[in-house]
């Protein structure tokens, strides 16, 4: 697998604008989003049932 994120082929690539940087990295902008909005449900569910818990 070829890392074309950081460089493109073999001289350094330069961003001329932020389109260019998001047009590399829009792909990834969607699962962190995911990731992020699974961990906060996540923490909130783990810690209901822990006050829940210890409430007993």
């Amino acid at each position: 697998m070829k890392w074309h994120f950081f460089y493109d082929e073999s001289e350094v690539k330069s961003y001329k604008s932020t389109q260019d940087w998001y047009k590399d990295i829009k792909y990834l902008i969607s699962p962190i989003i995911v990731m992020a909005a699974l961990g906060l449900l996540f923490i909130t569910i783990t810690d209901f049932f822990i006050a829940r818990s210890c409430s007993k």
